[in-house]
């Protein structure tokens, strides 16, 4: 039966690290490339589907290869805004798990990988509260480029894990003009990677922004840019 992604309430925090309390702005900091394309990094944050993490022909080792923690019964709470109640379509049938294709064998009961174990998080655009995007922003030169995944995730979704895998990097024109030239769109240069979520802030930096989970097969039509889209196909391809 098709499941409706929705938009939780607050819940009680599990997050670790909590102390990270406001975004980094200005550009001052910002890296560029030798031809001036502004450098950005980002994350698409992945956790299992919650009813994978007590279904018993759910092995562990089948999430860890999708780079999911399954350790935990509970999956991590996660506060949002109910600006995008609307905007969250039913999700499809297909994306609803099932535990009844399995392999077995003498030993053990394992559920072959696929991308409806996996649910991704998207926030709300700044420029239109109804788009999706993933979390990615400036890299700065007191970071190095995962560290800068790692904060720009945390500070707009408020949420922190490990990076599992490198998405690719995607080149595209912001709608913000370049330096020096009123006429000229920046170039952008963003480099992305999958995180494995293990903690959830209920307070975080960009609070402003709704967030919700949405299943990994649908994330790509989702999202608010086409490159970013790109990146959401790569993650499904991953072995």
């Amino acid at each position: 039966m098709a499941t409706t992604a929705v938009l939780e309430t607050p819940a009680t925090p599990n997050a670790t690290d909590c102390h990270l309390t406001e975004s980094r702005t200005g550009r001052h900091k910002q890296r560029y490339s030798a031809s001036g394309e502004r450098l950005l990094a980002g994350c698409i944050p992945v956790r299992a589907v919650p009813q994978l993490l007590s279904a018993p022909s759910t092995s562990t080792a089948v999430l860890a290869d999708l780079g999911v923690d399954a350790t935990s019964t509970t999956p991590p709470p996660l506060s949002t805004s109910p600006s995008l109640a609307s905007t969250v379509p039913a999700l499809p049938a297909h994306a609803t798990p099932s535990c009844s294709t399995t392999t077995t064998t003498a030993a053990t009961t394992a559920t072959k990988p696929t991308s409806s174990m996996i649910e991704v998080l998207m926030v709300s655009s700044t420029r239109d509260a109804d788009e999706l995007v993933f979390p990615k922003g400036g890299w700065e030169n007191d970071e190095d480029l995962k560290s800068a995944a790692l904060r720009e995730t945390m500070e707009e979704a408020g949420v922190g894990g490990v990076l599992t895998a490198q998405l690719g990097t995607y080149r595209y024109a912001s709608k913000r003009r370049a330096l020096g030239d009123v006429d000229a769109k920046m170039s952008c240069v963003a480099h992305m990677f999958a995180m494995r979520v293990d903690a959830v802030m209920d307070t975080w930096p960009e609070m402003s922004r709704g967030r919700v989970w949405i299943p990994a097969e649908a994330a790509a039509a989702r999202c608010r840019h086409k490159w970013q889209g790109g990146a959401g196909e790569h993650l499904l391809s991953l072995p």
